[in-house]
């Protein structure tokens, strides 16, 4: 088959959206590719539909489990069998049959922790690997929004297993990020395939909120008045949950759920079931929510609270409008907003008392081993710290995985460079919180000021522009769910769904 009756005969897509057939056929000559395409644009066609066509075995790294979950189910509904996914969230016995079943797999889902592992090293060499694919590859970056020090280790793995063709997808790419993960994939020629981020059927507006109340209020009264599908996005899961509640409690006509990642996991995978199929049309969620939900007709993205960063902030209004039609990001600005974010910047890194505390336990300790996760506990540290402890210790060959100290690598100015190295990862993250505040607050063109750090040329919005440019939320006229059904109760909603046609309006 080529590539285009794949898409139709397996994705029931009759064309390519643009930059899909491009990198899918740079991937199919051998060329090692980077691009960058706007969210909801459908970057997962690009590595699945080669790999499908392809001989070997495709493997994918990412850092979003929910993802992986939600890919290898829509593959599987649409007769793909042949795909897998290993990560924390499968059992023993799951990660048993899965490795049984290796010898088979077209398409395997990895998290960057899982493939450094020997065991999955040595499988993988027993394989023809077609394609490896780096999703959201801006992690590989320093200055990358979500820079993760395990994607570091991704490289040299590649190069293990016989440097296989290689794609590296993001859909965020400024120019600092894109050197730096052409500098640590140095070994590889790539073909760059970068396309515009911006959505032009996305309005944009920002509404200052004077206290916290003030937001509940304008909260309660865009939900009363859009009945479409819609996010709303806190940097607290207790505020999530505190507002799904108080809205249900207003609203008992519409449907509406928190997500967080302290969830069970069948609970999140339920809430995305749910919020896909249209049992829901409101959750109110943490950035856990919404990588991999397949859902093209969210219309309406609100920002309860303000993201650490525009990268961060692009990606989220990115899940509006996937279908093309009229969408809004709406985001609410109070006098506090600063403290959350800053509160989450302060916490992605540990803080030089804990490096300080690291360098007398290795100083003084007599033993020739070190348990690092141990350690970590007992300071209460988060999985976040741990791991950039456990990068640093091992790229400096302090410890290694078998958890021998190296003696003579314990010096005062490696812990000294570190603590130097974690200030000025803070200073840059501190920065990219002024420049969404300065984006949030600024009175020119919304559209200009988000979109143009990471491209020369901002398309006109189809729609209104934004609250800037005169765009008001009252001009927004969406027509996707249905007021009468939306007043049904949960019985008559069923009814519906098993007798519809006994249903009168």
């Amino acid at each position: 088959m080529t590539a285009i009756e794949v898409l139709s005969r397996i994705f029931d897509y009759e064309t390519f959206r643009p930059g899909q057939l491009e990198v899918i056929e740079s991937l199919q000559a051998g060329d090692d590719v980077i691009a960058t395409l706007p969210t909801g644009a459908g970057k997962s066609l690009c590595y699945q539909i080669p790999a499908l066509m392809s001989e070997g075995l495709t493997v994918v790294i990412t850092p979003l489990l929910s993802l992986m979950e939600d890919q290898v189910n829509n593959l599987k509904k649409r007769g793909v069998k042949r795909v897998a996914a290993i990560n924390s969230f499968n059992t023993r016995d799951e990660r048993q049959k899965i490795i049984a079943s290796f010898s088979t797999l077209k398409l395997l889902y990895l998290s960057p922790e899982i493939i450094q592992e020997s065991w999955m090293i040595d499988h993988l060499k027993s394989r023809t690997i077609a394609y490896v694919v780096v999703d959201e590859a801006h992690c590989v970056s320093q200055w990358g929004h979500e820079f993760r020090p395990d994607y570091l280790k991704i490289s040299p793995v590649v190069h293990r297993l016989g440097q296989p063709t290689l794609l590296l997808l993001t859909a965020t790419l400024t120019p600092d990020v894109k050197q730096d993960i052409l500098k640590h994939f140095a070994n590889f020629s790539f073909i760059e395939h970068i396309y515009p981020i911006d959505r032009e059927n996305i309005s944009f507006v920002v509404e200052k909120m004077a206290s916290r109340q003030a937001k509940d209020q304008q909260l309660l009264q865009w939900a009363t008045d859009f009945f479409v599908p819609s996010l709303v996005y806190f940097s607290s899961k207790k505020e999530a949950e505190r507002l799904s509640h108080w809205l249900s409690a207003h609203l008992p006509h519409r449907n509406i759920a928190y997500y967080h990642s302290e969830l069970d996991k069948k609970d999140r995978l339920l809430i995305q079931t749910q919020f896909i199929a249209g049992d829901l049309d409101l959750v109110c969620a943490t950035s856990a929510f919404g990588m991999g939900v397949d859902k093209p007709d969210i219309r309406l993205i609100i920002h309860y609270h303000m993201p650490t960063q525009l990268e961060s902030f692009i990606q989220e209004v990115g899940r509006a409008g996937r279908d093309g039609k009229h969408s809004v990001s709406a985001t609410l600005l109070g006098p506090h907003d600063f403290q959350i974010p800053e509160h989450l910047i302060e916490n992605e890194l540990p803080d030089e008392s804990v490096i300080d505390k690291l360098y007398q336990t290795l100083f003084s300790s007599e033993s020739t081993s070190f348990d690092l996760m141990e350690w970590a506990n007992a300071l209460g540290l988060n999985e976040v710290n741990y791991r950039f402890i456990k990068n640093y210790l091992e790229n400096k060959q302090i410890i290694n995985d078998n958890k021998d100290i190296n003696k003579t690598r314990i010096q005062p100015q490696l812990f000294t460079e570190w603590k130097i190295q974690i200030r000025k990862r803070q200073r840059f993250k501190r920065q990219k919180l002024m420049d969404i505040y300065q984006f949030l607050t600024t009175e020119d063109c919304l559209r200009q000021a988000l979109y143009q750090p990471f491209q020369t040329v901002v398309r006109p919005s189809k729609w209104g522009c934004c609250s800037s440019c005169g765009f008001q939320l009252t001009d927004f006229t969406p027509t996707i769910l249905e007021q009468s059904n939306l007043q049904l109760t949960w019985e008559e909603k069923l009814k519906q769904k098993l007798l519809p046609h006994r249903m009168t309006n």
